[in-house]
């Protein structure tokens, strides 16, 4: 299974990276950002790799809230890929606890929100 793994930049980011990186049949490509700017430059990055991969994979997000327009963003790029590729499928989940995605969360059935528990333990 190949992931694009971004995450946050601090203990509970690299956390779940931690722990996908000690999970077998999987290939990882990680990546971190802090939020603003550097959240929609990742995803780019991202994209960018997927384009020139065309592989299957799943676009894991955890320990970020994204704002609407990032994940429509996000969406609408994987919608194209996937037109444009017949063969090619990309699943998105986000798992997240920080209550500010909670308009996201209710837009999004990728987006898990979980006020309870830390990122990692999602």
């Amino acid at each position: 299974m190949l992931i694009y793994h971004l995450s946050h930049i601090d203990l509970d980011g690299y956390g779940c990276q931690f722990l996908l990186n000690h999970t077998q049949n999987t290939e990882c490509h990680f990546f971190n950002a802090n939020y603003g700017a550097e959240v929609a430059h990742r995803l780019k990055e991202i994209i960018i790799k997927i384009k020139k991969e065309l592989l299957s994979c799943t676009i894991l997000i955890t320990d970020l809230n994204l704002s609407i327009d990032e994940c429509k963003y996000l969406e609408k790029e994987v919608q194209k890929l996937e037109e444009n590729n017949k063969n090619l499928t990309i699943k998105i989940q986000l798992l997240d606890h920080h209550m500010t995605g909670k308009a996201s969360a209710q837009k999004y059935s990728w987006y898990l929100l979980d006020t309870e528990r830390c990122a990692t333990k999602i």
